[in-house]
């Protein structure tokens, strides 16, 4: 009575216990990880025509960071909980490296935005050479969580955590250029971006998809050619119930698709082109996440068949309903985020600049 009363109040079981939140969570930091490493070319690479949206990326970064915390939050059901990590850190554990690692992450991200907006461009850089490494850590450990868990065939390549860096770099940047392109829709002539800036971000986005997909076809070729237990596993996506996310959505629709788009003359030099491409590249990227961790506790640990997401066993196990509920709830909260901290990030700076250095960011000459 106690077990299935634990399982209505929680919506967890003991065959499938990660749903779409935490799906959610790898979204949204390798989606942070990719829109601030953009960010860092201008101001770490000396690329200084990315400084006009070098200020959205670190924003969106740190949103998308925040909105990553809040799905953790959301799965525990405890936000105290997250305070475990700290004080009972385990360093052979990936979650405990990761507890370290988005905390490192948040704060080095937070000093880097601040002296981008104070026009410091001298200290921004070395602040942005501290963090790549870091951002790029929290995504790869994220991999490694997934990729060291040798009971789950799915999960147990070397490949996991380098499909995982990768895949966040390419949808950070897409969701940048998808971002930018409606925002530029909304600005006067004379404000407007470059067009050949947003092409020269999709085509980075083509780059890291063309390596993405390499990664994929090399995970999958392998897996097939390896013991039962893997190629079983990698059949869910190729013919079993996970088909249509995987070869559907991740495979077409996120990565054939938008590479035509990206490289096609006509639609290649569009701006609705650029953005309908790089809408999809964040779609299929979600739908490689649902993949990779719905589809690595679909095979169970006993007993034979597949556990589907969403199935009855006993009185109630999962509520994939109210995961959707929550996870749209959490994106539409991103959204107005991001639109606050684009409009009050910068007043908050200069009236803290006014008051700690006498001066405000736009009184001075960057550094």
């Amino acid at each position: 009575m106690i077990d299935t009363t634990v399982q209505e109040i929680y919506d967890i079981h003991p065959l499938m216990n990660w749903g779409l939140i935490i799906v959610s969570f790898p979204f949204f930091t390798g989606l942070s990880a990719g829109s601030f490493t953009l960010s860092t070319l201008a101001y770490v690479f000396g690329r200084k025509e990315y400084k006009v949206v070098s200020r959205h990326a670190v924003l969106m970064a740190l949103v998308l960071l925040f909105l990553a915390l809040l799905t953790l939050m959301a799965d525990m059901t405890q936000p105290t909980r997250l305070l475990l990590g700290y004080i009972r850190p385990n360093m052979t554990s990936m979650f405990s490296w990761a507890t370290f690692l988005v905390t490192g992450y948040a704060i080095l991200s937070l000093i880097y935005a601040w002296f981008i907006f104070r026009k410091d461009d001298k200290r921004a850089k070395l602040l942005g050479m501290m963090c790549i490494p870091v951002a790029l850590g929290v995504h790869a450990d994220t991999g490694f969580v997934f990729g060291l868990n040798k009971g789950t065939p799915l999960w147990h390549t070397a490949l996991m955590p380098m499909l995982f860096l990768v895949s966040a770099l390419t949808s950070g940047i897409a969701l940048l250029v998808f971002v930018t392109v409606i925002m530029d829709k909304f600005k006067p002539k004379e404000k407007k971006i470059d067009p050949t800036l947003i092409f020269s971000m999709g085509n980075m986005v083509v780059f890291f998809l063309v390596t993405e997909a390499f990664l994929l076809i090399s995970d999958v070729t392998t897996m097939l050619y390896s013991g039962t237990d893997e190629r079983d596993a990698v059949m869910l996506w190729l013919t079993g119930p996970l088909m249509v996310t995987f070869l559907g959505i991740e495979v077409i629709a996120g990565i054939v698709i938008p590479l035509l788009l990206y490289t096609h003359p006509k639609t290649g030099k569009s701006l609705l082109g650029q953005a309908v491409a790089s809408a999809l590249v964040v779609i299929g990227t979600y739908a490689m996440r649902y993949n990779v961790i719905v589809g690595g506790q679909t095979i169970p640990k006993t007993g034979s068949g597949l556990v589907e997401l969403g199935e009855t066993v006993g009185f109630r196990v999962y509520s994939e309903t109210a995961d959707i509920m929550i996870v749209l709830g959490i994106m539409i909260t991103g959204a107005i985020m991001f639109a606050l901290a684009v409009k009050l990030f910068p007043i908050i700076v200069d009236f803290l600049s006014e008051k700690i250095y006498g001066t405000k960011p736009s009184e001075q000459e960057g550094h």
